[in-house]
């Protein structure tokens, strides 16, 4: 569950085509600013690890906190991504452990 599903108040996580839309509609009422930075891009197979920070103000709220984001395809098309809130459990998540070094 991305931090704007928190702040949104979701219980569930954003699921389809529907539930894009609903996150990018989030997105905009809850946050006057919402800026990912990656910094480091790890492909395995059918599997993409991004890690970096989130940046994020509006509603009263700021987030200026590291972020991890793991990928999955399916023949060349995404079928699942999901938000980490550090490197280290978007690694895990993803397989990869600890050898890549602390968040």
């Amino acid at each position: 569950m991305p931090a704007t599903a928190r702040v949104a108040g979701r219980g569930e996580p954003y699921r389809g085509h529907e539930g894009l839309r609903t996150y990018l509609a989030d997105v905009a009422r809850v946050w006057q600013e919402l800026r990912s930075e990656p910094v480091e891009v790890i492909e395995v197979e059918d599997v993409v690890v991004c890690t970096g920070r989130v940046y994020a103000w509006g509603v009263g709220r700021v987030i200026d906190a590291p972020a991890g984001w793991v990928w999955r395809l399916r023949n060349g098309k995404l079928v699942e991504g999901r938000v980490y809130e550090n490197q280290r459990e978007a690694l895990a998540a993803a397989g990869l452990g600890e050898e890549r070094g602390p968040s």
